[in-house]
């Protein structure tokens, strides 16, 4: 009986470690898990804070250095870009206006030469008939 008993207790002895020793390594297994997000959370979020610096420290130098080298030159170049803006608009006005004397010219032309073709080929052979016809009439 002693030997059934024991043998029954270092079966559930055994069971006990078993289970303890899982029970622990889940622990332990959890812990870790727990441990590493949480690192990879805190190296995310120093990663987030030190580019955040970086372009936080580059926008402001940028700032400074446009504010340093760039205002100063703001009215200069506004007063060059008023007048290439003023010689271009000159330029078109001039564009423009030799656009519409050259259809001025066209159209000019074009009521010049339908004068001469009325002339030509409609008042002369319609005056040379009928002074004809007249000659013909008076001389008979």
């Amino acid at each position: 009986a002693h030997s059934v008993v024991s043998r029954h207790q270092t079966r559930h002895r055994r069971l006990q470690l078993w289970h303890g020793l899982i029970v622990s390594y889940t622990h332990r297994h959890t812990m870790q898990t727990i441990a590493c997000h949480s690192n990879w959370k805190l190296n995310v979020v120093d990663y987030i804070v030190f580019h955040w610096r970086q372009t936080y420290d580059a926008m402001m130098h940028t700032r400074r250095r446009f504010k340093r080298q760039c205002l100063p030159l703001i009215p200069s170049i506004a007063i060059a870009y008023q007048r290439r803006r003023t010689c271009a608009q000159m330029i078109w006005n001039w564009y423009e206006c030799r656009k519409q004397m050259q259809t001025l010219s066209h159209r000019l032309h074009a009521i010049y030469k339908l004068c001469q073709f009325r002339k030509t080929f409609m008042e002369y052979p319609l005056k040379s008939e009928i002074y004809s016809a007249w000659k013909y009439f008076v001389c008979r």
